[in-house]
């Protein structure tokens, strides 16, 4: 035990071991994907939404430790905040593990469905990015405008992705069953509870 843990109230040095093991599973399980940088980028992206997950994301990217981290507020104990940050940890990770789940998933599909060499590239893109448009694609991946165009078109069609604009033109294609996994309810808490930011 550190010298700073002795330090610490009884109930805070449990929290940090928490926080911790939670952070420490966090980090990773990033480690260990193949493209972690589309992961790393989904989380530092939700992580804007809350302190709690940011403060999570920091740490298990090694850009801050534990302790000074996370921010003390007179209402709060540091024991509540560690709580609240091993709880968006242990969200993040879910949320990852269901992320990268869903995204195989889909490149099986689109592999089973013979949909060509520009699906597998598509799909990591749009991973990657949340949200491009076909020039975008085009730019980044290859291909011509028709025929990337016509993919995420059967992308839409299969419910993969969705198109959000209804524009004949300048279309914004949108991997939601993906990003919703870092925003939707399912995935809360991803932030520290009202009363501990307050």
């Amino acid at each position: 035990m550190s010298t700073a843990a002795r330090s610490l109230p009884a109930d805070a040095v449990v929290a940090v071991s928490s926080a911790s093991r939670a952070v420490g599973e966090l980090a990773g399980l990033l480690m260990a994907l193949p493209d972690r940088a589309v992961w790393t980028r989904r989380l530092r992206h939700a992580a804007a939404e809350g302190d709690g997950l940011d403060i999570a994301v920091e740490c298990a990217l090694g850009d801050a430790t534990l302790l000074d981290a996370v921010p003390l507020r007179p209402s709060t104990t540091l024991a509540t905040r560690l709580d609240a940050v091993a709880e968006a940890a242990r969200c993040a990770a879910g949320a990852v593990r269901a992320a990268d789940e869903l995204h195989r998933d889909h490149l099986a599909l689109a592999e089973r469905e013979r949909l060509g060499r520009y699906a597998g590239p598509l799909l990591t893109l749009l991973a990657e990015h949340g949200e491009l448009t076909i020039a975008f694609a085009v730019e980044q991946i290859g291909g011509t405008p028709t025929t990337i165009g016509g993919l995420l078109d059967k992308l839409v069609a299969m419910g993969i992705i969705e198109e959000t604009t209804g524009q004949k033109r300048n279309r914004i294609y949108r991997y939601s069953p993906f990003l919703d996994l870092f925003t939707s309810d399912d995935t809360r808490p991803m932030s520290l509870p009202v009363e501990v930011t307050q």
